[in-house]
Order: C-alpha cells, then structure tokens, then sequence
C-alpha cells in the first residue's frame, strides 16, 4: 500500500522486506508504538531492525526509512543520553524544540551548542527544524493548563486537547514530512529531540503520529 502524503510527483513509497526484526530490552507496544524503557535493569535497548523496510524514491535517490524514534532531555545525562542514541540503527537527530536551551546546570549539557559538539564527537549528525517547533502562543496555552492543573513540564503526562488541536492545524498539517524524510541521509532513523521525557507530555508524539499513520514508520520512544 502506497502511504498518503506522497504524491506521483514527488516520489513513491517502496516496501522492502530485509529479513530482520525488532530486537530490543524491555519493549513495550501500544497502538503499533514501541517503547523501550531502559530504567528496568540498567540495560540500553537496541532498536535496529524490522519485518519491512520502507524506500522512499525521490528521482535517482533512494532512502531506506524504517523506523521513528523520540527523545527527551528531562531525567538524562549526556552519557546515558548518547548511550542510548547509540543503540539505534545510524541515529540521526532532529531537535524539535523552539527554544534549544535547558535552565539549570543539570541539562547544560542539552543546551544547542555543547549539544551540537558532543554529538559531532559521537558521530551523529544533527538538524534543527524549528517549523516543527510549537508557537509561543501554543506553549503558553499549555502552560497555562498546567497551572491550573498543578503540574509542571516534568509531571505532565499528556497534552491539553486545545493544543493539539491548535498544534496540528498550524505547524502539523501545512508541514510536508515527506520533504524532510527524503532530505534525510541515506538508512537513518531520525530522532526527534525534544525536552520532556515523557514523549505523550511533548509535540513529538503528534509528528512521529503522523509519520507513523500517514508514511508507515515505526516508532521507537527512548526513555531513560
């Protein structure tokens, strides 16, 4: 079946079968998501292969897209964080976030810059698309129901019904996320980067959503 989203035009969607399959510690999956705690037992899951791969053609290049996954940046350090990027399949990161800086010196490290250094020196490459990134307008209704609810950024566990509405009119749906996965090298998985380290309390679960419903993606949610 060929995903929604992608017209003749611009390319086609190819599913390949490589013979593999998901291999990960601690797995949890929930309406075709998969989750992989690493609290359990100490151990970093893997997440590398899968039953189909997916093949963007765009002209005479073809990328091999098999899978999402998430990150945040509440409850990581730098080690455990790159730990983690590490047992993916050739991660890639995009960060999400509109304002690519952490107060507080225990997530210095997440600020964009030093970021950006300790993943070159990992051997990752890196993105910022910041039309993914929510509004100001669309943080502070967020905010405000978080006020009123009693809980911060690194309590909430979902997101108001307000702001996902307004969330996907106006940067998910007028955002074509076909154009970024066939500006993505070659076999990558891209990781969404953003703060909270619950992914259902963040915007990046409505993208790895749609790319999941609409291109087929599997979707991989790293936690610590």
């Amino acid at each position: 079946m060929v995903p929604r989203g992608v017209s003749a035009g611009k390319g086609r969607f190819v599913l390949v079968p490589p013979g593999c399959s998901l291999a990960a510690r601690n797995t949890h999956s929930t309406s075709g998501t998969t989750s992989i705690d690493c609290r359990a037992d100490g151990q970093r899951g893997t997440a590398r292969d899968r039953t189909a791969a997916e093949v963007l053609r765009v002209g005479t290049m073809e990328l091999v897209l098999s899978r999402v996954a998430t990150i945040g940046v509440h409850d990581w350090d730098l080690d455990s964080f790159l730990t983690a990027l590490r047992g993916l399949e050739r991660p890639f990161v995009v960060d999400v976030r509109q304002r690519r800086g952490v107060r507080g010196s225990r997530y210095a490290w997440a600020n964009s810059q030093r970021l950006q250094l300790a993943l070159g020196a990992a051997g990752i490459p890196y993105r910022h698309v910041r039309d993914l990134a929510p509004t100001t307008e669309l943080r502070r209704l967020q905010y405000a129901v978080d006020d009123a609810a009693g809980v911060g950024k690194r309590s909430r566990q979902r997101l108001d019904p307000g702001y996902v509405a307004g969330y996907t009119e106006q940067i998910l749906d007028p955002f074509d996320l076909s154009v970024l996965l066939a500006s993505l090298p070659d076999a990558v998985t891209p990781v969404l980067l953003c703060v909270e380290a619950e992914p259902s309390a963040c915007h990046r679960s409505l993208v790895t959503g749609r790319l999941a419903s609409e291109h087929g993606l599997d979707v991989v949610h790293l936690r610590p």
